[in-house]
């Protein structure tokens, strides 16, 4: 399901590049922190999709850094590719980039990084609709009563958004009871992390969870 999105983000994005295309069409791709599985994700699926097109493509890694950011942005605008595209993008601390490329007739897309009037478009999901939905379908599944452990993440605005509208959906379905939470903490070894949190939740309240 997450594969296909992202593949479909992909798609959406080249289709702003289409009008261009041709068998030396150049594509940059600038991941803003590939050691994240969500951004890296997305400039992978960029670049294969690109490839099968047989279009040459630049993957760049900002490694969270946005002054390295900018920078592989303003170079970028010297080499005139004929699109780019920013996963996980600043426009607002980048606008001076975003209005060169404008101006220069360069395309930008951008994928979950908010809207710039430079930019072609940004192709995002609705992080208080998605939360809304997971809630709801969970609580569907435990016909609204029974207690629920939850993980969570408050270093990215995504998870923190979903967090907070299932608060607000946990407030007005009050026959089921959050009984044990963990926070994500920012590391390499996150998987490690939320499995040991969880399962220390999970021998806690032994008997007692109808869902995560």
């Amino acid at each position: 399901m997450i594969k296909h999105f992202v593949r479909c983000m992909a798609a959406l994005a080249l289709v702003g590049f289409a009008a261009a295309a041709h068998s030396e069409t150049k594509l940059a791709v600038i991941g803003f922190q590939m050691s994240s599985e969500t951004h890296a994700r997305v400039v992978n699926a960029a670049r294969d999709a690109a490839k099968e097109k047989g279009w040459d493509v630049q993957v760049l890694n900002s490694k969270g850094d946005m002054s390295a950011h900018i920078h592989q942005f303003e170079n970028l605008l010297l080499t005139k590719p004929a699109g780019i595209i920013i996963a996980m993008g600043k426009p607002l601390q980048a606008e001076e980039q975003f209005r060169k490329a404008k101006e220069a007739g360069i395309p930008v897309v951008t994928v979950m990084s908010g809207t710039s009037p430079h930019a072609l478009f940004d192709i995002a999901v609705n992080e208080y609709s998605a939360g809304a939905q997971a809630a709801l379908y969970l609580l569907d599944h435990l016909n609204y009563q029974g207690n629920i452990l939850t993980q969570r993440f408050e270093g990215n605005v995504g998870t923190r958004i979903r967090g907070k509208i299932l608060d607000v959906v946990l407030s007005e379905n009050t026959a089921v009871k959050q009984i044990g939470t963990h926070t994500m903490a920012r590391t390499a070894s996150w998987r490690d992390d939320v499995m040991a949190g969880m399962n220390a939740l999970l021998l806690k309240n032994q008997g007692k969870v109808d869902g995560i």
